[in-house]
């Protein structure tokens, strides 16, 4: 009878070398980044039996094998993604620089001589992530918003695969979904409008948070000042307030008034252009 034997060790996710581990009866799943190795490990107990094959698969195609009785007994396959190194053993193989190609289910198939040929597979699911290399970037935060005030932000990451999930939070409260939204340059764009509910921190905390599967969670956050007062600008004219017959009549014999007349004569010719 033939006995897998369970493999345990420290798996790093960022490190050059990622492993498998691999349990009888059991699919695991382990990432390994961009560009490291992939060291894939199968040890087995005979119990009696004599070893006739270890085979490697990936995706249901062989792409090792280890018959004794053959000459040459190491037979290798060439794959997309997956460069055996030559020092490789056996039950330990040694994957380098490891690409996006190189993810999928790998099986190790441990196969038992006459008069049973009895077989033992040990499986587990490669995912070969490509990671941002650094934090999220927010743009367009202003430093003071008023009360109405529109804010629109953005939020920029670097590309890696999968693709991220980007969330934005507003003082610690995620964002509502409907004022987000992302941008044909890759970034996610942020839009809401201050209202009285953002007065009571007296700032507004703008956080952007990019998370990969559960093996990476980084964030960014700026901040900006709040004012209970509405922002006021002037209204645009399409045409000129005085003409220049006006200007020369000012000048000749200037007009003084007080200020609360300004604002009356002000409102007046704005209402005189409107209906214009």
């Amino acid at each position: 009878m033939i006995r897998a034997l369970p493999v345990w060790f420290f798996l790093p996710v960022l490190s050059e070398v990622s492993s498998i581990r691999v349990m009888p009866n059991h699919k695991s799943k382990t990432y390994a980044e961009l560009g490291g190795d992939l060291s894939l490990v199968c040890d087995y107990e005979l119990e009696g039996d004599e070893l006739h094959s270890i085979k490697w698969y990936r995706d249901s195609k062989e792409f090792y094998s280890y018959i004794p009785s053959h000459s040459p007994n190491v037979r290798i396959v060439k794959r997309p993604g997956l460069h055996v190194d030559d020092l490789s053993s056996h039950t330990h193989l040694r994957v380098k620089n490891i690409s996006l190609d190189s993810s999928g289910e790998f099986v190790c198939e441990i196969s038992g001589g006459p008069p049973r040929y009895q077989t033992a597979q040990l499986k587990s699911e490669v995912i070969v992530v490509d990671l941002p290399d650094s934090i999220p970037i927010i743009s367009g935060v202003k430093s003071r918003y008023h009360l109405g005030d529109e804010v629109t932000v953005s939020c920029w990451t670097d590309t890696s695969h999968p693709k991220p999930e980007i969330r934005w939070w507003i003082n610690d409260n995620a964002a509502d979904p409907e004022d987000v939204r992302v941008l044909s340059n890759g970034s996610t764009q942020l839009r809401f409008r201050v209202t009285e509910k953002y007065l009571e921190a007296n700032s507004l905390k703008l956080k952007c948070s990019v998370e990969i599967l559960d093996i990476y969670w980084r964030s960014s956050e700026e901040e900006a000042q709040v004012s209970a007062t509405q922002s006021f600008s002037l209204p645009a004219f399409s045409k000129p307030i005085f003409t220049s017959l006006s200007l020369k009549l000012f000048a000749e014999k200037p007009l003084i008034i007080s200020t609360a007349a300004f604002v009356i004569l002000l409102a007046r010719l704005t209402s005189m252009l409107q209906l214009s």
